[in-house]
């Protein structure tokens, strides 16, 4: 079966689903958070959604990457 994937729209909608996690996540916790950097996050968030997706990252190197990101994400 193939299945067709547009890397734009689905860098788009990670990116969106990020950016809206984490705003509701800093909602939750009480805390502001600087729209910038919450979109920054979010970007670097959907750009490796994309590198893990179609750049074959898997594995122990994978997963360490997959928690660098979410530290990443975090410090916003």
């Amino acid at each position: 079966m193939v299945q067709e994937v547009y890397v734009d729209l689905y860098f788009i909608i990670n990116t969106c689903m990020n950016l809206l996690t984490l705003m509701i996540s800093a909602t939750l916790l009480h805390r502001k958070i600087s729209r910038l950097r919450a979109w920054i996050s979010a970007a670097a968030g959907g750009l490796w959604a994309v590198v893990a997706r179609f750049g074959g990252v898997d594995g122990f190197w994978g997963l360490v990457c997959d928690a660098a990101v979410i530290c990443l994400m975090c410090a916003a």
